[in-house]
């Protein structure tokens, strides 16, 4: 005779499987969309930190998205143009640089002509980004 004590499964893992629904299943798609929401605030803050020239708070958010990317891992596949998009975000760097050395000259057409560099090489990483072909250079 079967002893009443015992639950309806005989096996309490198989329970405990049975209420946890399937494994392995995919991570719903507001995860994703909060790790690209928060890769891009970080994005931007990062740049505001390079164009600043504040070193500390760059370091503190360049530790912050590898913390980021580390928990995000396999939520957003890797772009197929990643090179193009490499080549334009190290192109947005420079022309940062370039615009902290004009703003620190106080040449204001340098100053100009460097912020212009700088919006077009930001369009084109976002167009890079996007998977469009790169605006001219």
């Amino acid at each position: 005779m079967p002893n009443k004590n015992h639950s309806r499964f005989r096996h309490p893992l198989l329970a405990l499987l049975a209420c946890a629904g399937p494994l392995g299943s995919p991570l719903p798609a507001s995860a994703a969309e909060d790790c690209d929401a928060s890769r891009r605030a970080l994005g931007n803050q990062i740049q505001e930190a390079r164009l600043g020239g504040d070193g500390v708070r760059l370091s503190a958010l360049e530790e912050q998205l590898a913390a980021l990317n580390t928990r995000c891992r396999g939520l957003v596949p890797l772009q197929s143009n990643h090179d193009a998009v490499e080549a334009a975000s190290r192109r947005v760097s420079a022309e940062e640089a370039a615009l902290r050395a004009a703003l620190g000259q106080g040449d204001t057409l340098a100053i100009g002509a460097s912020q212009r560099r700088l919006d077009e090489a930001r369009r084109g990483l976002e167009a890079a980004r996007r998977g469009e072909a790169a605006a001219s250079q």
